[in-house]
């Protein structure tokens, strides 16, 4: 997960996350939020299928709609996006910065699940 000169790659959300909390706990507060905002930017553990239309108009063949083409994508889940918002939280809070801790907090506690 490193490249020669020890800077991480960070290839999903969980990659992003591990290392932040690693900086976390070298006190490395600005570090680990970059890591932790860049985390919700990478591939998380959700898997879908996004299908767009390649060709306009109907199709030459029965004349439904266009081809479509589909892309399987990775994206952030609720228990991803939940902890992704209370590390950076918790950064922020390091920081000094309460207001953005307070602003991503509230954020972390709309991703709670209640079943």
């Amino acid at each position: 997960m490193a490249t020669n000169d020890s800077t991480p790659i960070l290839l999903t959300f969980r990659d992003a996350e591990l290392q932040g909390l690693r900086l976390i706990q070298q006190k490395m507060h600005a570090d680990a939020l970059d890591i932790f905002q860049k985390g919700l930017k990478l591939p998380g553990s959700r898997m879908d299928v996004v299908r767009t239309q390649s060709i306009s108009g109907p199709s030459p063949v029965g004349g439904a709609s266009g081809g479509r083409s589909s892309q399987v994508v990775q994206t952030l889940d609720e228990f991803e996006f939940q902890p992704a918002y209370y590390n950076i939280a918790c950064a922020y809070s390091c920081l000094g910065q309460e207001e953005y801790a307070i602003a991503n907090l509230r954020t972390s506690l709309e991703y709670v699940f209640d079943n």
